[in-house]
């Protein structure tokens, strides 16, 4: 997913959203549901959450002023190596 492609998806959404409700900094992560803390799979599981921390730092690097991160961490506790 390239730059221009976040950007296009975060702006109209959840950048506009915060904007209409006065946030000034919003907590970005992926939702629970979607984080694979069920994967059994540890090597899978540290994938997902490598890709979702990517993810988390290229949304806050090109929204700094308006996103935190907040990183999701691998099953078995151990986050990611």
């Amino acid at each position: 997913m390239s730059d221009d492609e976040i950007i296009a998806t975060i702006e109209p959404n959840q950048l506009r959203l915060a904007r209409e409700r006065g946030t000034d900094l919003t907590v970005f992560s992926p939702r629970a549901s979607g984080m694979g803390h069920h994967v059994a799979d540890p090597a899978t599981a540290v994938e997902w959450a490598r890709v979702c921390n990517d993810l988390i730092h290229r949304v806050t690097t090109l929204f700094p002023g308006n996103f935190a991160g907040v990183l999701p961490a691998s099953a078995g506790g151990g986050g990611v190596p």
